[in-house]
């Protein structure tokens, strides 16, 4: 025991010399006992490293020691885990609280992204439908006929696990405001990215889609996707070409299915053709054989 508990007053003392002794620490899973002061230093040495999964979980464990429970712990806390947070499980995130946009807004910081180069994990649907019901029942004096353009800017990913019809009643100039924000988040079911696209097609947000500029087209970003076929179609291709999240359905499809099935069809009368050839191959052989002859036919 004793030995133990120098070993970790060891690695807290290290913790605020360089990076390496926090890394050592936050990978021991034998610490049963820690300040948040030390936790918090190493949190911000290693902020811009490479976090493994395990590593994470270690994190969310060490920092429920060092505040005694999930209830205690401060916004600062949370602020410093950055991407950690998607390791805390379902029935944890259930136990935080989120009644001010501050909570809300650290939550909401924390997006899935496959565009970049890199591949950005985020929340998965089950903790996204959790911090979503919270939103929607503990956001003091929130609601979705309330919620302004700092408030959507705020939810990030969250904001795609409201309601449909909480979707439906958020304000059109506070979507218009904050639709180029919307529109990156990339994680978001059909049915949700279908309510924001017709909230984009309300005459007091964007308005019918062929009347819409080129850096409107560019800016709705994801939310593009989530238009009926007929109001893509209204829109220019050169304007398409500026949404880096576009992607092409239905008519386009179509026709690249088209294509697919003519070039398939196409290769049927040669595969007929080759067929033909094999078995008149072998009815001349079996016919010249009979006859006790031997001839070679070139039928390529």
């Amino acid at each position: 025991m004793l030995i133990f508990i120098v070993l970790s007053v060891g690695f807290i003392a290290g913790a605020n010399c360089n990076g390496g002794y926090c890394h050592e620490m936050l990978q021991n899973e034998k610490i049963e006992n820690i300040k948040w002061s030390f936790l918090k230093d190493c949190l911000h040495t290693i902020g811009g490293d490479s976090i493994s999964q395990q590593m994470s979980e270690n994190i969310w464990r060490l920092i429920k020691l060092a505040f005694d429970g999930i209830e205690n712990i401060p916004l600062d806390a949370y602020r410093s885990m950055s991407y950690s947070l998607t390791v805390i499980p379902a029935d944890d995130l259930r136990n935080i609280s989120l009644e001010n946009i501050d909570m809300v807004e650290v939550f909401g910081a924390i997006r899935s992204t496959k565009l970049l180069r890199e591949f950005q994990k985020g929340f998965n649907d089950e903790q996204l439908s959790v911090l979503a019901r919270k939103l929607r029942t503990e956001w003091l004096g929130k609601n979705p006929l309330t919620y302004s353009e700092y408030d959507l800017r705020a939810m990030g990913e969250m904001l795609c696990y409201l309601n449909v019809t909480d979707i439906e009643n958020i304000h059109s100039d506070a979507f218009r405001e904050a639709a180029e924000w919307i529109g990156l988040i990339e994680n978001c079911p059909e049915d949700r990215l279908q309510a924001l696209a017709k909230l984009a097609l309300r005459p007091d947000a964007f308005g019918q889609s062929h009347k819409w500029s080129k850096l409107e087209v560019s800016i709705i970003g994801n939310i593009l996707n989530g238009l009926p076929l007929n109001e893509i179609n209204a829109i220019s291709k050169d304007k398409l070409q500026l949404n880096h999240f576009y992607k092409p359905k239905g008519k386009h499809q179509q026709n690249q299915s088209t294509k697919k099935k003519l070039s398939h069809d196409s290769t049927k009368p040669h595969e007929l053709n080759a067929s033909m050839v094999s078995s008149l191959t072998t009815a001349i052989s079996m016919t010249h054989n009979a006859e006790n002859k031997t001839q070679s036919f070139d039928l390529s």
